[in-house]
């Protein structure tokens, strides 16, 4: 692929996406693992606490929303949100290729 639209369009799935075709190896990989753990980071903030919250109500506790974490519940997607631009903004600058 040699189309800057392309990269772009194919970033839309995950930050690095569109690096990693390009063949920019060095910054593709740190952008998509960043980018895979800040996803899983914020569904495990998600998803933990209402697994605790369900489990307290099943054993008939009083239920407890001071279980989620609302700082890393803000970071969780921020950082994912700052690869994706950080990503966006690479690929906007970088030169097309004469070949």
């Amino acid at each position: 692929m040699k189309n800057k639209t392309a990269y772009l369009a194919a970033n839309l799935i995950a930050p690095g996406i569109g690096q990693l075709l390009a063949r920019k190896w060095i910054p593709g990989i740190p952008m998509l693992a960043i980018g895979i753990f800040s996803a899983l980071w914020f569904s495990w903030e998600v998803l933990y606490p209402l697994y605790m919250i369900m489990q307290n109500a099943l054993n008939d506790q009083e239920m407890d929303l001071h279980l989620f974490n609302y700082r890393n519940l803000i970071i969780s997607p921020a950082l994912l949100i700052a690869v994706w631009i950080v990503s966006y903004a690479d690929l906007l600058m970088m030169k097309e290729k004469d070949s």
